[in-house]
């Protein structure tokens, strides 16, 4: 059975919450070895990641990363924090990408939730659409 990134991260987090915090970086090192002696060093951006997330979540936050053909305005960024508290009852971490290929319109990644209402998403189903008529 093949060990994923998720579940290397939350045994990462279970090890640290129970040792002294003195011991965290130690811990983190000899992890981060771990992987290197086997070769498996492209791994731990995508464990960082996961870990990350789960930080987030057990904080109470939950991260939100937002893709744009251009710079949002206060009103559309406040109206998704908004939307995301209700659903969520989690305060959103957003981040944010500039993405031209979008034409216009956003692409929202919440946890392992994709919502796509780019231009570009848009012209794909109706081209998609088309074809199947």
């Amino acid at each position: 059975m093949k060990i994923t990134p998720k579940q290397y991260a939350y045994a990462l987090y279970e090890l640290c919450k129970k040792v002294p915090s003195s011991r965290i970086d130690e811990i983190t090192k000899e992890y981060v070895t771990y992987f290197a002696k086997r070769g498996r060093v492209k791994i731990l951006p995508t464990i960082a990641q996961e870990l990350k997330r789960h930080l987030s979540s057990v904080d109470g936050n939950i991260p939100v990363h937002i893709s744009s053909a251009h710079v949002l305005d206060e009103q559309t960024i406040a109206h998704i924090t908004t939307a995301v508290k209700k659903k969520h009852k989690k305060e959103p971490v957003l981040s944010f990408h500039e993405d031209t290929r979008l034409i216009g319109g956003v692409k929202i990644k919440i946890g392992h939730t994709v919502i796509d209402a780019s231009v570009r998403s848009y012209i794909q189903q109706f081209k998609e659409h088309i074809s199947l008529g």
